[in-house]
């Protein structure tokens, strides 16, 4: 069972287990959560399809990246899990929807979706980011 987070004081609080974390912690699973792969996100093999489909795009859209504080926003809602989506998995979580799948996560830039100013939530929860910044890096 994954845990189901919401905010709670300075803390997010799991509505299955009660087990509480703070804020600016990554969360972990339910304590009746084995370990390894959440069986309810999609296959390893439809996941690296829907990275291959949106990387492609944003190769093809140019590359931006997002600000570290427009990830920080995307980061945010998705681990609010008001959409139920949210699976807690490894360092972060994974998006449970069969056309994404993706890894998030509070780190990484640049095979990571919440970065890329072109990518977008399944469900509309956030969009495509239009903007003359282009965090890249090198």
């Amino acid at each position: 069972m994954n845990c189901i987070w919401e905010p709670f004081e300075d803390e997010y609080k799991c509505k299955n287990c009660g087990f509480t974390v703070p804020r600016n912690t990554i969360k972990k699973t339910c304590s009746n959560f084995r370990s390894g792969t959440p069986k309810d996100i999609p296959s390893i093999s439809q996941r690296m399809i829907n990275f291959g489909k949106a990387g492609f795009k944003h190769i093809m859209t140019g590359g931006k990246h997002c600000t570290p504080e427009q990830k920080r926003e995307r980061y945010e809602i998705c681990t609010s899990n008001k959409c139920g989506l949210f699976k807690a998995y490894g360092t972060g979580g994974v998006c449970a929807h069969d056309d994404c799948g993706c890894f998030i996560r509070s780190n990484g830039k640049f095979l990571d979706k919440l970065s890329w100013a072109d990518s977008k939530c399944p469900v509309d929860m956030w969009g495509p980011i239009s903007t003359e910044n282009d965090e890249n890096g090198v």
